[in-house]
């Protein structure tokens, strides 16, 4: 439509220019010369503007059309780039470049430093936010609770409180803890009242050794001295917690003690005496005394060294070490909440040196 109308005006101005050449010409109308005039000089202009035009056009067509055959070589993919650029650009900045094209990946920062910068400073930043919802009142509450199920059930082997024997010895024990055994003969009156067994407070869970006295006493470490003789006005016999009586009578004298208890021809005297001095007491040395913490190297000694490092909150305690790794995490979160408009993952400053955001 424009260019009908820009032909349109050419010609009507034409006929402008005709029809007063004419008038004037054959019809004597000298006033319509000026028809002609104003005709000719508005062709004339136009014309001059026209071929300014079309010069003008001529020269950028070209330049334009190579240009853009050029653009689109090079920005249709990165061999095409780097052929026509990088020389003249040089390989970094072409490199850098290369990012924000539509075959780049748009992370501006990675192409500045080397590997994944962005994803390192996300994951960086994951990290630290998940040690932030560390609890550390929570974790040493966990600790506690396991190292006491831990420190228990230590104990429970070394009170006696479970069995640790294969079935043979199992069996003697069994026989050591019935006075009515067939082989016990001989024994003083004390001895049919006496059970002797490895705790008075064995685990149901692991084959107890019952006590076969009725008596209602119990024998251990404080109704009996070290004699096997009543302590103060306790009594010291029935259920005969051998473990226990085993931390204060010496391998040394326990025979001396049972010959008086029962009598020297009594037949349980030897077998309890051997299975003290092969058994209790070097079960005791291993694992350390029962009935208190105690001393030495013993495991119980040392389990109980562990725990109370463990939960010591002054150092070198590891509730101390704690206390102060919390202190740290929280001081970092408090320092990365307040960079959070640098470094946060989509709205951050950093975050925002990337191409793809603009589109």
């Amino acid at each position: 439509m424009g260019l009908q109308a820009f032909y349109g005006v050419f010609i009507g101005f034409g006929f402008f220019a005709l029809l007063g050449a004419l008038l004037t010409a054959c019809c004597d109308k000298y006033g319509c010369r000026y028809l002609m005039y104003f005709s000719c000089v508005f062709l004339f202009i136009v014309g001059l503007i026209g071929f300014l035009i079309a010069t003008i056009i001529s020269l950028i067509i070209p330049a334009t059309t190579w240009g853009c055959s050029f653009l689109d070589v090079t920005l249709a993919s990165d061999a095409g780039f780097t052929a026509n650029l990088q020389t003249a650009l040089g390989a970094s900045v072409a490199n850098q470049l290369k990012v924000c094209m539509p075959f780049g990946h748009g992370r501006i920062i990675d192409s500045i430093a080397s590997g994944s910068s962005m994803d390192a400073l996300n994951n960086l930043t994951g990290v630290i936010n998940g040690l932030g919802a560390w609890n550390n009142t929570q974790s040493q509450a966990d600790i506690t609770t396991s190292l006491n199920a831990f420190i228990n059930t230590v104990g429970t082997w070394c009170r006696g409180e479970v069995v640790d024997l294969d079935s043979t010895e199992y069996s003697t024990l069994v026989n050591i803890a019935n006075p009515n055994y067939a082989s016990w003969t001989s024994c003083g009156a004390p001895f049919s009242s006496d059970s002797w067994v490895p705790s008075n407070s064995q685990n149901s869970s692991y084959s107890p050794i019952a006590c076969q006295s009725s008596s209602g006493n119990v024998g251990d470490t404080t109704t009996c001295t070290a004699t096997l003789a009543n302590n103060g006005a306790n009594t010291c016999g029935g259920c005969m917690d051998s473990t226990l009586l085993a931390t204060s009578i010496t391998t040394a004298n326990i025979n001396t003690h049972l010959n008086s208890r029962y009598g020297g021809t009594c037949g349980f005297n030897t077998p309890m005496t051997n299975i003290w001095t092969n058994y209790y007491t070097v079960k005791n040395t291993a694992l350390g005394p029962t009935d208190t913490a105690g001393s030495g190297s013993g495991v119980y000694r040392r389990a109980l060294d562990v725990q109370a490092t463990t939960i010591n909150t002054a150092n070198p305690g590891l509730f101390y070490s704690m206390n102060q790794l919390d202190v740290r995490i929280q001081s970092i979160n408090s320092t990365l909440s307040s960079i959070s408009s640098l470094t946060d993952a989509n709205t951050g400053l950093i975050a925002g040196l990337n191409c793809l955001l603009f589109g």
